[in-house]
């Protein structure tokens, strides 16, 4: 029988909750539309994905669902199908907090259940300082990479880049006719989506525009952005966060969207589900930039510690601190006072580990303008990672710190040889 092709998730109930409790997947099986059955289980937070519009179970789904939640004691709160994945997932809020680790061994047994864990949550990597002057000639950050040379080369020119993070100012001057796609997977508040400063952030660092008389310029001022808005900010100073549900959409939507590049500038534990994502974007040829604490203990989570990922670490904090002993090696940017674009059309210094991986998606845009678009794409992608450290400045460094004028070089060299 056809498949039963879903939509995307529209959004997220944002009245205050409680915190959930597991995440999982129920063991394949067909439902009534010939379409393989998961179920995950999980939750953190005050922010929950609303149920779809159109969106039905069939029979067996239904049943396994509410069989689920009677024997554990679980109330759904959404579940959504996972296209890439070919599972169905279904998030429960337990109504005993206080047995968390059991409840989740005892559905690890349960022959219904494929997989289980608890949802995630992860934490954007940025403070914000106030911008002198929006000019060009004060982005430091781009000069100590060669960016300027390597955009004698490349523009990132057709490049699509998801920038999974908060809302951004699709608005702002200097992001005119770059972003391609937005959707908002937290609410339905589209004024917010605009004054979120991290996502606009992250954003202006890749791509604003160039030679249109004002602002600033990006790393990949021809490539396309594709903002998936799937963290909220949580203070004034614009630090934000996400969790495992949320995420799992927007990369989902990623794919959905044929996306070239994913900027994940956040961090937080690892996390099987994401993972699994990650690893399928990249076997279809998709590039994934992605954040690394500095802090040792988180050094080993979510996306750095997925092979394949391009991790990134902020340049700016003193070497010895960077790289705890027995870490494969990871990419540096700089990450100190790094000049962006700001909501309402302003422009703001941004400092930490997050403006450091933009910088390196926004490069990672530029090798990709010329990249094989056919079989070979996927082997070319899987290599970047290695040549932009062989390429990177290592000197008085424990981490290379990305070259865009050498890394660009190459990547044509091998493009060519490739052909």
């Amino acid at each position: 029988r056809r498949r039963r092709r879903q939509p995307l998730l529209p959004g997220l109930d944002v009245d205050g909750m409680k915190d959930f409790v597991a995440a999982g997947k129920v063991r394949h099986a067909v439902d009534d539309a010939g379409c393989a059955v998961d179920v995950v289980l999980g939750g953190v937070g005050p922010h929950l994905l609303a149920g779809r519009p159109g969106y039905r179970r069939s029979g067996y789904a239904q049943r396994v669902v509410a069989g689920l939640a009677r024997d554990y004691r679980l109330a759904p709160v959404t579940d959504w199908f996972i296209e890439s994945l070919g599972v169905h997932c279904v998030v429960y809020s337990a109504l005993d907090q206080n047995t968390r680790d059991a409840l989740l061994a005892r559905l690890r047994a349960d022959r219904r259940v494929k997989d289980v864990q608890p949802m995630h949550e992860f934490r954007t990597l940025g403070s914000f300082a106030p911008a002198p002057d929006p000019y060009a000639s004060l982005q430091r950050a781009t000069s100590r990479i060669s960016v300027p040379a390597a955009q004698q080369l490349s523009l990132g020119r057709g490049v699509r880049v998801a920038v999974i993070d908060t809302g951004i100012d699709n608005h702002h001057a200097d992001l005119a006719g770059r972003v391609k796609t937005t959707l908002n997977l937290v609410d339905g508040d589209a004024a917010q989506f605009r004054r979120d400063r991290h996502g606009t952030a992250v954003a202006g660092a890749i791509a604003a525009n160039a030679n249109n008389g004002a602002g600033i310029r990006g790393v990949a001022p021809q490539s396309h952005l594709i903002a998936l808005k799937a963290c909220w900010e949580i203070d004034a100073a614009g630090a934000a966060a996400c969790n495992s549900l949320t995420l799992a959409a927007a990369l989902e939507a990623a794919m959905r969207q044929r996306v070239h590049v994913i900027n994940l500038s956040l961090t937080g534990p690892a996390d099987p589900l994401l993972a699994s994502l990650i690893e399928r974007a990249l076997a279809r040829g998709i590039s994934v930039v992605g954040a690394t604490s500095p802090d040792g203990a988180a050094a080993a989570g979510f996306p750095g510690n997925v092979r394949g990922v391009i991790a990134v670490v902020d340049a700016d904090v003193p070497a010895g601190a960077l790289r705890p002993a027995g870490r494969p090696l990871r990419l540096a940017a700089p990450g100190h006072e790094v000049l962006t674009l700001a909501p309402g059309g302003s422009y703001d210094y941004v400092s930490g580990v997050s403006v450091a991986t933009a910088l390196v998606s926004g490069v990672t845009a530029l090798l990709l303008e010329n990249a094989p678009s056919d079989s070979q794409r996927a082997a070319f992608v899987a290599g970047l990672p290695d040549l932009l450290q062989q390429t990177g400045d290592t000197r008085d460094r424990l981490e290379p710190q990305v070259n865009a004028a050498r890394a660009v070089q190459a990547a044509r060299r091998l493009d060519s040889v490739q052909k």
